[in-house]
């Protein structure tokens, strides 16, 4: 490293003062991570120190002597030059960092990097000497570049989530005004289809063919009903509204009066619909006609996949801290790929059935069964059947 001379510098101390001075600074000059650079006149670089050596890859050796054009892109040279001479005219004896725009370095390797700078002079034996302490921002403007990157994706994720929830809202909208198109506008309709089919059946006039026609009209309205009820179900499910009304009840009358709703068409059909139910359990508040509509809708698909010879069985067992409700049959069983999505909407199983639902049943199911806290699910194997399990939590005290 190439230092200007102390006596010339300090001409007022004594030679040894000098020298210990001097070597102090070239110990902090070797040791300042920033690059200090100080050029002549002529802009030719005469001192380079270890900070320098680092951030541009050129040796002191190498670069002292060099103009400092080796330091600059080549496009900036000129500019460079050009305020170097207004700097060296003007009254102005330094200008700090943050004082100067940003500039740019120029690495050995030819690769350039962002870099704020301070720079002073001071005229030794009738010449400006120039002195340039330089560092090196590449890491800070990468970090502000990552972080106004994070911040855009941010901004961008924050205003997809407000555009997602304003669709969501909107769709909320359109669903409830079709909800109450279906409500009001469909049921009476079907509720007067239904009340002209009833008189029309009371009828002694009518032929065997009329009447089946009549019946036939009767079963499809009826069929819509219920799908209009699965639909308001499952809208209050998802809006958190479904009304449940819990009190004490025996489960023991419950699953028993489910059974013989159900035996008529078990019997119809050349299916077993049989019980396996303890006489006591445990006390359950519950809404028992929600409970009611949770077997019907497990019982009807049992039914609906048994088959003719086959069998469907309706349990119930004690666990701790609750009863488990289980309807089994033993038909074909299901998929494992569509175990995940037996309680997902409009789902409808890939086995043999001889009805045509809305896909909701089990949806609505478990929407009970999460409001009583209780739990569902389904075991069920391919050629051996389904088994469909619920609990309820059992009366504290």
């Amino acid at each position: 490293m190439t230092i200007v001379r102390a006596p010339a510098a300090f001409p007022s101390l004594a030679i040894d003062d000098a020298r210990a001075l001097g070597a102090q600074f070239e110990a902090i000059v070797s040791i300042t991570a920033d690059a200090i650079i100080c050029t002549d006149s002529e802009q030719r670089i005469t001192l380079f120190n270890r900070g320098a050596e680092a951030i541009f890859g050129w040796a002191a050796a190498e670069a002292i002597g060099q103009p400092l054009d080796i330091l600059l892109p080549a496009r900036f040279a000129g500019s460079h030059q050009r305020q170097m001479d207004r700097f060296g005219r003007s009254a102005v004896a330094a200008k700090r960092m943050g004082e100067r725009a940003e500039i740019v370095g120029r690495r050995k390797d030819g690769g350039e990097f962002p870099a704020e700078a301070s720079i002073s002079k001071i005229m030794l034996d009738g010449r400006w000497i120039y002195t340039t302490v330089l560092r090196d921002i590449s890491v800070r403007r990468r970090i502000e570049h990552e972080r106004a990157e994070a911040l855009a994706r941010e901004r961008a994720a924050r205003e997809q989530a407000e555009l997602a929830e304003q669709r969501a809202l909107r769709a909320l909208r359109a669903r409830e005004e079709v909800l109450g198109i279906v409500s009001h506008d469909l049921r009476n309709p079907l509720s007067a289809i239904g009340m002209c089919v009833r008189a029309l059946d009371e009828a002694t006039t009518l032929e065997a063919s009329a009447r089946e026609a009549v019946q036939t009209i009767n079963q499809a309205a009826e069929w819509m009903q219920r799908m209009i009820h699965d639909l308001l179900d499952v809208a209050s499910i998802e809006a958190g509204h479904l009304s449940i009304d819990r009190r004490e009840a025996d489960l023991v009358v419950l699953l028993v009066r489910a059974a013989e709703m159900f035996h008529p068409l078990a019997e119809e059909r050349g299916i077993a619909l049989a019980t396996d139910i303890p006489q006591e359990l445990p006390a359950v508040y519950l809404d028992g006609e929600r409970i009611l509509q949770v077997l019907s809708n497990l019982l009807g698909n049992a039914l609906d996949f048994a088959g003719g010879g086959g069998s469907v069985t309706v349990r119930a067992a004690r666990e701790p801290g609750a009863v488990r409700l289980s309807v089994i049959d033993d038909g074909p069983g299901i998929p494992p790929d569509d175990l995940p999505h037996v309680f997902d909407r409009f789902w409808r199983a890939r086995r043999h059935s001889r009805t045509h639902g809305s896909g909701l049943g089990l949806a609505i199911a478990k929407g009970i069964v999460d409001a009583h806290r209780g739990r569902i699910w389904i075991e069920s194997s391919v050629g051996a059947g389904t088994s469909v399990h619920f609990t309820l939590p059992v009366r504290e005290g």
